[in-house]
């Protein structure tokens, strides 16, 4: 229902958009999209006794994000650094051998996909300045 990069959605990260048939329906679609969001698909009714709305089913199936190439390569490599790297984005980027992307591309991207970092490759990340801070957790370590 929202398209394009003009007004009041032009920079803004993720939406939601409350659809429903008529004005005074009680039944409504809640649509979540975003940068940093999976795509959901939520129905919903309005409680008039309890002025809110309830969740009423979720879409069967979640959006699965392809893997992002970037972090995979930065999985890779901090493990072979035994599991710690520290530096710049652009040493980052020059130890790795990495010339498809800039390196102050690389430093929003991993700030962007900390918690992705974190739940499907094992890394914690930290900004510090410029300073790039990359620790690999084996799993064991994160439930201790």
């Amino acid at each position: 229902m929202i398209s394009g990069s003009n007004g009041l959605l032009g920079a803004a990260d993720g939406a939601m958009v409350l659809r429903k048939s008529q004005r005074g329906d009680h039944n409504a679609s809640l649509e979540i999209v975003g940068r940093d969001l999976a795509d959901q698909l939520l129905s919903l009714s309005f409680s008039q006794a309890r002025c809110l709305w309830m969740l009423e089913r979720a879409a069967a199936s979640r959006f699965l994000q392809p893997p992002d190439e970037v972090l995979e390569a930065i999985s890779a490599f901090v493990q072979q650094c035994n599991g710690h790297w520290h530096g710049t984005a652009q040493g980052l980027l020059d130890a790795m051998h990495y010339k498809e992307i800039k390196s102050n591309s690389l430093g929003r991207r991993i700030n962007a996909k900390k918690q992705q970092l974190l739940d499907s490759y094992n890394i914690v990340s930290n900004r510090y300045r410029r300073d790039i801070d990359l620790r690999y957790l084996p799993p064991q370590a994160q439930t201790a």
